[in-house]
Parts: C-alpha cells; structure tokens; sequence
C-alpha cells in the first residue's frame, strides 16, 4: 500500500542548510509495486523563490525523516512538482 505524508516541510540545501518552509504533499510507491520510488508536490514556498525547476534539495518531514528530492516541472500558483532520489524519508505513523 503507497504511503503518503500531507502536511509542513522543511527544504534544505543538498548541504543541509535550512532554505525554505512549504507544504508538502509525498506518495512513496505509488503503484503499490513494493519500490522505494516516490513523488509529490510542494506548495506554499517560502520564501517563493527558494525552489526552482532542476534543483536538488533535502526535503526534512515534522518527524526528522529526510529525503533527497529533484524539482522536476513548476506550475502556475506556485506550485512545485519533485521526483525523490534514492530511499525515501520514513513518514509519520
């Protein structure tokens, strides 16, 4: 079954220096094929120019879990599509 987390993030730099807040939307094994690929959508950028198409970012969850993350396509209204790199972040319960 996919896993998904909704809710506030933290985007850092591929350092790990804090960038930006959003809110998140992350489906982790969307097809349900027991892969570690995973997606989702940033909206809510801030500050709003903090993301941008082709950046690579860390995505922090409100539980600590972490997750490399590519910004594949950006959309009217500010809103960000990402593709996760490598193992997902574990989300909340």
């Amino acid at each position: 079954m996919p896993r998904r987390f909704s809710g506030p993030l933290e985007i850092l730099t591929p350092a790990g220096l804090p960038l930006a807040t959003a809110q998140g939307e992350l489906v982790i094994d969307a097809l349900d094929l027991g892969l570690d690929e995973w997606e989702g959508a940033l909206r809510q950028v801030s500050p709003p120019e903090a993301a941008q198409a082709g950046g690579r970012y860390i995505l922090r969850l409100p539980n600590g879990g972490q997750g490399e993350i590519v910004v594949s396509r950006g959309f009217s209204g500010g809103v960000w599509q990402f593709l996760g790199q490598g193992p997902p972040p574990e989300t909340p319960a």
